[in-house]
C-alpha cells in the first residue's frame, strides 16, 4: 500500500452517480455500512476507468458515519469487516454476479488515517456510465438518519423527471431488504414510507406524496409522486450528468400529459422481460407499446417456457406484428380479456419444482370479484358459470408448464 499517497476529503458537493441497476439492486446493509459505500461513490472523478484507493482520516470517517467522541479504531474496524462480508447479487440477462462492496480495508493506527477500495466487478456499475444512471449531489442524503430514506431517495431519484413511480409493495420490500420485516404495512408506513417522507422533505432535493393502490383491503401498490424541495437543497444543474434513459420524450413520440402513465408502462415491460431473462431498452419497448401495454405483456408471457428462443427482442417483436394482424381481424371482447387476465394473475410467473394449487372452490370468488371490476356481480357470476372448465383448465395448464420447466428433462 502507498502510505505517501495524499488524504481525501469528504465534501457535501461530491458527485454520486450509480447505474441504475446497482441502485435497484437486492441489498440489506446498516446505515453506516450504507454511508461507507456512497462516501467511495462520491469520491470517483466522472473520467476515471479503474478504482482508486482512497486514504481518508479517521477523524473524518468517524463524522461521515455519525459516530459520536473519539475515533474507536475496534468500532470502526468491526463496521468495515461488516461491510466486506455483505455480498449481494446482480443479475443481468447473460449472468448472475455475487460480489461484495469492498476489496480492501486498511487501518494506519499510527497516522490516524483507513485506506478503502471498492470491489473490481462493481467497475460496470459505477465507472464510465454513459446510460442508464443516476446523479445527486452527496449533501442529499448526508444528514439522513434511516437508511431506508437513503434508498428511497435513489429510487425516486431516478424518476424525477417524470414525476411519478408506482412500486408493488411486496417489490419495494424486497429492493430495500426487509421482505420479511414489518410485515403489517401499517407497521412498514410508520417506520420506512413515514419516516423517509418526514427526512427528505426536510433534508434532500426532492420530497414526495404517495398513494394507496387496494387489491380487495390489502394494500397492493404504492403510487409516488415526486417534487423538487430546491428550497431546502440546491439541485443539480442541468447541465450535469442525469438519468438520460428515463426521458421518456426522447423515446417514445406522445404528449406530454401522458408521460407518466408511459413511463410506469415502460417500467412494468421491462420488469416482466428481466423475470423472462432477458433486458430490453427502453427505445425497443417504444416500438413494441404501440400495440398496447397488456397486449405486449401477453406476448411476452407466452414465451415464458419456451427455451427454444435464442433472441427474445426479435422473436417478440415479430410475435407481435403477427399477432397484431390476427387482433385486426377479430372483434376484442372485454369479457376475454378481464379472463385472460386472471388466468395470467393466477398462474406461476417462474419454473418451480412445487406450485402450490389454490382448489376450484377458492378460485371461484376470487374471479368473480376480477370480474366485477368490470361488470354487475349477477354478470360477473354467469361469466364463471359459462367459463369455469375454461378458466380452471387454463391455469392447470400453466401450472403444470412451470412445473415441466423446472425439469426441462421431464418433458
Amino acid at each position: 500500500m502507498n502510505m505517501d499517497m495524499n488524504i481525501t476529503k469528504p465534501g457535501p458537493k461530491n458527485l454520486v452517480t450509480k447505474s441504475n441497476q446497482l441502485i435497484e439492486a437486492k441489498y440489506k446493509l446498516g446505515l453506516s455500512e450504507l454511508r461507507i459505500v456512497l462516501l467511495l461513490a462520491s469520491f470517483i472523478h466522472p473520467d476515471a476507468n479503474e478504482f482508486e484507493t482512497y486514504k481518508i482520516s479517521i477523524k473524518d470517517f468517524n463524522s461521515w458515519l455519525g459516530l459520536k467522541g473519539k475515533p474507536k479504531y475496534q468500532e470502526l474496524e468491526k463496521i468495515t469487516d461488516d461491510l466486506q462480508k455483505k455480498i449481494f447479487k446482480i443479475r443481468t440477462p447473460q449472468e448472475t454476479i455475487t460480489t461484495s462492496w469492498l476489496s480492501s480495508v486498511v487501518y494506519h493506527h499510527g497516522e490516524g488515517t483507513v485506506q478503502l477500495r471498492f470491489d473490481p466487478l462493481l467497475k460496470p456499475y459505477l465507472l464510465e456510465l454513459k446510460q442508464n444512471f443516476t446523479s445527486y449531489y452527496i449533501q442529499n442524503v448526508i444528514n439522513l438518519k434511516s437508511l431506508y430514506s437513503v434508498r428511497i431517495y435513489e429510487l425516486l431519484k431516478q424518476y424525477e423527471k417524470i414525476g411519478k413511480r408506482t412500486f408493488l409493495l411486496e417489490e419495494l420490500r424486497d429492493i430495500l431488504g426487509i421482505a420479511d420485516q414489518y410485515p403489517a404495512y401499517g407497521n412498514f408506513k410508520q417506520k420506512v414510507l413515514n419516516v423517509a417522507q418526514k427526512e427528505l422533505e426536510k433534508k434532500s432535493d426532492i420530497s414526495f406524496d404517495f398513494k394507496e393502490v387496494k387489491q380487495g383491503r390489502a394494500v397492493h401498490k404504492i403510487m409516488f409522486t415526486i417534487k423538487p424541495n430546491q428550497n431546502v437543497i440546491e439541485t443539480l444543474p442541468p447541465i450535469s450528468p442525469s438519468n438520460k434513459d428515463m426521458d421518456i420524450k426522447d423515446i417514445i413520440d406522445i404528449p406530454t400529459e401522458d408521460m407518466i402513465r408511459a413511463a410506469d408502462d415502460v417500467a412494468e415491460i421491462q420488469k416482466l422481460a428481466l423475470s423472462l431473462g432477458f433486458n430490453v431498452s427502453n427505445k425497443m419497448v417504444g416500438n413494441w407499446i404501440k400495440y398496447g401495454k397488456e397486449f405486449v405483456m401477453e406476448v411476452m408471457e407466452s414465451t415464458r417456457y419456451n427455451d427454444k428462443i435464442n433472441n427474445h427482442i426479435p422473436y417478440i417483436s415479430k410475435l407481435l406484428l403477427e399477432k397484431s394482424k390476427e387482433a385486426d381481424t377479430v372483434k376484442i371482447n372485454p369479457e376475454e380479456v378481464m379472463i385472460a387476465k386472471f388466468i395470467f394473475d393466477q398462474s406461476p410467473k417462474k419454473a418451480a419444482l412445487k406450485i402450490e394449487s389454490l382448489p376450484d372452490w377458492m378460485i371461484e370468488p376470487k374471479a368473480i370479484r376480477k370480474f366485477q371490476e368490470v361488470m354487475a356481480k349477477e354478470e360477473a357470476e354467469q361469466l364463471w358459470v359459462k367459463k369455469k372448465d375454461y378458466i380452471i383448465n387454463e391455469i392447470r395448464k400453466n401450472q403444470k408448464a412451470a412445473m415441466d420447466a423446472y425439469y426441462p428433462s421431464k418433458r
